[in-house]
């Protein structure tokens, strides 16, 4: 795959934790024009959590998300068109499927540090790596955009 820039401003990562409040989940959300791409790393219960290494993981997934929808913008040429082939830009690859994995994914909940009791999170995907656009977004990541885009509001 051919090295993409990718404009900072344009990536946020954030962390999601499990009931005992460690950090085991890393995202990596890019917006590529009106569209994102999600990529996910989840750090195994036998392994520390490595913040570099999540988002290393994480970025590089997702990146192959702005490949997709980059790609998606290109016409087909003659050859695919005669073998009937369709750009596709909205999709998820990578499912979870490590059992330990899913077990994981299932004890996630967030902290309100107003709050004792933890809450469950909303996950994003089951998959490693998936691209959508703003519906595809879950009500925290549409904040954090929000959030960045307007610092003041």
């Amino acid at each position: 795959m051919s090295r993409i820039d990718i404009d900072t401003s344009n990536i946020i990562f954030y962390y999601l934790k499990n009931q005992n409040k460690q950090k085991i989940i890393t995202v990596c959300l890019i917006k590529y024009k009106e569209c994102f791409s999600r990529g996910m790393s989840i750090c195994s219960i036998a392994d520390q959590f490595d913040r570099n290494e999540g988002r290393y993981w994480a970025m590089q997934r997702a990146s192959k998300g702005i490949q997709i929808l980059m790609n998606s913008e290109k016409p087909l040429t003659e050859k695919q068109i005669r073998q009937n082939r369709h750009r596709i830009k909205f999709l998820n690859l990578e499912e979870i499927k490590r059992g330990n994995a899913i077990d994981i994914v299932s004890s996630l909940a967030r902290f309100d540090p107003k709050e004792d009791n933890p809450i469950i999170q909303e996950f994003p995907s089951l998959y490693k790596l998936s691209t959508c656009d703003e519906s595809g977004l879950t009500l925290f990541e549409k904040r954090l955009f929000e959030k960045k885009t307007n610092p003041q509001g």
